[in-house]
């Protein structure tokens, strides 16, 4: 049977996380009785370096949480970093041919890619029986995430092994590597991933159809590549791509609801563009109730404060509106209260300020900011439930995603996360349009 070791998803839009930095660095791991340093004096392995992430970096990042002071994700990885260097120095010239591949994972944290690779090509080289070479080859894709090209070659040579000696590790280092580049918005290598989990499907036994994890990679699978296609202006192809999901996976017998957001997302493209409204409009007239682009040529993104990937975006927006001025082009954004601001609960009157000061005076974009002032409601089940109109009406279910919208009010694009190739899609849009008559 195929085993997921980790789900492939995306970063969710609706959950708010607190992710403010605050000066955590390496410094506050120097002193020879805090748990890093004691962590390192523990460990005499690799797997117990790793061990020491576990135990010591993510309980620290926890309590900074809980106590209103959250760590950034960059400070965590630095900290983590900055532990796994010293540990593995510590521990590798005594370490053991078991030891070599939780080796190469502690080089690949630590961001040491030539020790990394040393390290990987010894453990290949110990494989005694093609299921060893496939589970090194494995780890030495995983381990080399944060060098996609290096990752690819060793990704290609685990995927050249028979299918009968290594279909579960292939289908794991797919999914696992599919999350990873999804959640940093890189649609090449999550195409690439996604469409190597696609050709495992046919060959998937009947016995696994009941395994949900796999069933949820699977999809996610579909998902992320109708994705990586409707960002590159092929919303067509997402839709077909989403409709043959359906036939691909008769045994989910919810795919329908699985796929119902992105399939409305992508059918938007090419029609007239659903009310994008809010019960308040930040730099806009009084009584603004709808986002002010008609007539115009509308570049308008759902995002939130607390998102990563929506803060790489807002360089690049202020850009877009320098270089478009004078012209019939407006962006906007769509957001929504969340009840959180930088790790605080506020209220509403305490968002809409901090929203508005973190908008002026942090990111400089003096554009439309729409609101939608739902209060934070919850299910049958209690569970959190983030209410938003607009967001329903486009399919959005991660953040940021960016549509453009035509002079007419028509849908031309639906950009979803924030990948490095997001500017020239969305000017080259902007440009194609602007060109056209207006009727």
């Amino acid at each position: 049977m195929l085993l997921v070791t980790a789900r492939a998803g995306a970063q969710s839009a609706k959950k708010p996380v607190a992710k403010t930095a605050t000066k955590s660095s390496a410094k506050s791991a120097t002193t020879s009785g805090d748990p890093l340093t004691v962590a390192v004096a523990k460990a005499s392995t690799p797997s117990q370096c790793l061990a020491g992430i576990r135990d010591y970096v993510f309980p620290l990042y926890k309590a900074a949480q809980d106590a209103k002071r959250p760590m950034s994700p960059d400070s965590v990885e630095a900290l983590a970093r900055y532990y796994t260097v010293r540990c593995a120095a510590k521990v590798a010239k005594g370490t053991s041919d078991a030891e070599l591949g939780a080796l190469v994972q502690l080089y690949a944290m630590g961001g040491q890619q030539a020790e990394a690779d040393s390290a990987t090509e010894r453990n290949i080289a110990k494989a005694a029986t093609p299921q060893a070479r496939a589970i090194a080859l494995g780890q030495a894709a995983l381990s080399h995430a944060e060098w996609p090209a290096v990752e690819a070659r060793y990704t290609a040579a685990l995927d050249s092994l028979p299918r009968d000696v290594a279909l579960p590790m292939q289908f794991n280092v797919h999914a696992q590597l599919l999350a990873r580049y999804r959640h940093e918005d890189n649609d090449a290598e999550l195409a690439r991933h996604a469409r190597a989990l696609l050709d495992i499907v046919p060959l998937v036994p009947e016995g696994a159809h009941g395994n949900e994890e796999l069933n949820a990679a699977l999809v996610v699978a579909y998902k992320n590549l109708a994705e990586a296609l409707g960002d590159d202006g092929h919303a067509d192809s997402s839709v077909a791509l989403l409709q043959r999901a359906r036939k691909d996976l008769p045994w989910i017998t919810d795919i329908e609801k699985r796929l119902a957001e992105p399939t409305l997302r992508y059918s938007l493209v090419g029609k007239p563009a659903p009310a994008i409204d809010g019960k308040l409009w930040l730099n806009s007239p009084a009584g603004t109730t709808s986002a002010p682009i008609a007539g115009k040529v509308g570049v308008v993104q759902f995002t939130a404060t607390w998102c990563p990937p929506c803060k790489r975006s807002y360089p690049e927006l202020r850009a877009l509106v320098a270089s478009y001025a004078g012209k019939p082009v407006q962006v906007a954004l769509h957001t929504t209260l969340y009840g959180v601001f930088e790790g605080r609960d506020v209220n509403d009157a305490e968002e809409l300020r901090a929203t508005t000061a973190y908008y002026a005076d942090v990111q400089k974009l003096d554009v439309p900011i729409g609101f939608q002032v739902d209060k934070l409601k919850h299910d049958s089940a209690g569970k959190a439930v983030f209410e938003n109109a607009v967001d329903d009406r486009y399919g959005v279910t991660d953040i940021p995603t960016t549509v453009v919208i035509d002079r007419a009010g028509v849908v031309r694009l639906i950009l979803t996360g924030w990948d490095a190739g997001n500017p020239k899609r969305i000017s080259a849009m902007v440009d194609k349009v602007l060109a056209e008559a207006v009727h």
